[in-house]
């Protein structure tokens, strides 16, 4: 009969010690679940790399993939690789000029910014990088041997489904090489939402200070809930 009611007992805060941890688990598991909110509409395109070179013509970007070209990128006899808006859409714009570099650069967005941040110096065209610029000889412009994003402001005449008519922000991707010669188009993205901005992709994908503290706490309430447990079924014991 003893044996019988230490057994009980034992199975009885054994299923107590499975509830309790079963608890501090979703605890701790809220914790991790508790995330930053949906971010903004963006539809991002990721073909293979677009190299713009002397050995092809000029390339086109159709932003929203509906069929209308809307930014041209070309390598002209100077060796100067530029975007322009279509010459067809003469109001698409490339937004805001590197004033560092020279009048007609355009300004290399790099990670976690927000486009625009301006649109008082924006142009229907600019340069991306030049080789053997004059008079230094060198090459020059803010993507010579970088990569960086390329701001956008473009016309949907047409919306559909979530997409609205409209002028839109987005970016493309570019990388210049180091002697000024050629560059590839990487991929691009635009906001769904007419007139919204749109950020250029986080810096890098790692955990956040806010993210391991998150883990951290998550694995100090474990801890806890299952020394608590110990200490209870050691006392009941």
């Amino acid at each position: 009969m003893n044996n019988l009611n230490g057994r009980n007992k034992r199975s009885h805060t054994k299923r107590i010690i499975n509830k309790r941890l079963l608890g501090y688990s979703v605890a701790a598991g809220a914790v991790l679940a508790v995330a930053p909110p949906a971010g903004a509409r963006t539809i991002i395109t990721d073909p293979p790399d677009i190299t713009i070179d002397d050995s092809n013509d000029s390339q086109y970007v159709d932003v929203n993939n509906d069929g209308i070209d809307d930014f041209e990128f070309s390598r002209n006899f100077f060796a100067t690789v530029f975007i322009q808006n279509n010459i067809n859409i003469n109001y698409n714009q490339i937004l805001k000029y590197d004033t560092q570099q020279g009048p007609s650069y355009a300004y290399r967005f790099t990670c976690s910014e927000i486009v625009p941040d301006e649109r008082t110096n924006s142009s229907t065209f600019a340069e991306l990088q030049r080789w053997g610029d004059y008079p230094s000889g060198y090459p020059t412009g803010p993507f010579v041997g970088e990569s960086g994003y390329i701001g956008v402001y473009f016309y949907i005449p047409v919306g559909s489904g979530d997409v609205e008519a409209g002028w839109h922000y987005g970016w493309i991707e570019f990388e210049g090489d180091k002697d000024g010669k050629w560059g590839k188009i990487k991929r691009w993205a635009y906001e769904t939402d007419a007139e919204r901005a749109i950020s250029t992709p986080q810096c890098a994908p790692i955990p956040t200070l806010n993210q391991w503290g998150m883990m951290v706490l998550m694995g100090l309430i474990l801890l806890e809930g299952g020394r608590r447990l110990k200490r209870r079924k050691d006392q009941e014991v």
